[in-house]
């Protein structure tokens, strides 16, 4: 995806509102210009499964060729 960078934010335990112990990391990719943190909206029609799809496949092939160099 090509980001200008990656902004990642991990929030554990209760005193971080978890009620459910686990590790939990959120991974932001960034771009210069856009403020940090987001106002995610939900959108007004649902994203398409195809759309879904293809960023899916993408980011599969991604760790498929990190996993290949390790």
């Amino acid at each position: 995806f090509a980001p200008d960078g990656i902004t990642t934010w991990s929030s554990n335990e209760v005193g971080a509102g978890q009620e459910v112990p686990h590790f939990h990391l959120h991974v932001y990719l960034r771009r210069v210009g856009v403020q940090f943190p987001l106002r995610v909206q939900a959108p007004e029609q649902p994203v398409s499964d195809e759309l879904l799809a293809t960023s899916a496949d993408r980011i599969r092939r991604a760790l498929a060729e990190l996993l290949a160099e390790a």
